[in-house]
């Protein structure tokens, strides 16, 4: 598999780095246990603009962004 760029870790920061890689056009893959991240299974209230919400919810809106 080609990438120009690869990001190891699943959780919040290596999905907004794939978020942001794939703004700039850049072919991304991100390696990582899905579920991995200390924020899974955790409910958030106070992530900027996300108001209360879990973590999995979180991880999974940044997932699809980063593929769309």
């Amino acid at each position: 598999m080609d990438a120009d760029v690869a990001i190891i870790g699943a959780g919040p920061a290596g999905i907004q780095a794939a978020i942001q890689a794939s703004r700039k056009k850049a072919s991304t893959v991100v390696l990582g246990r899905s579920g991995g991240s200390a924020i899974s299974g955790t409910e958030l209230e106070n992530y900027f603009g996300a108001g209360p919400v879990s973590g999995d919810s979180l991880l999974e809106r940044g997932r699809e962004q980063a593929e769309a």
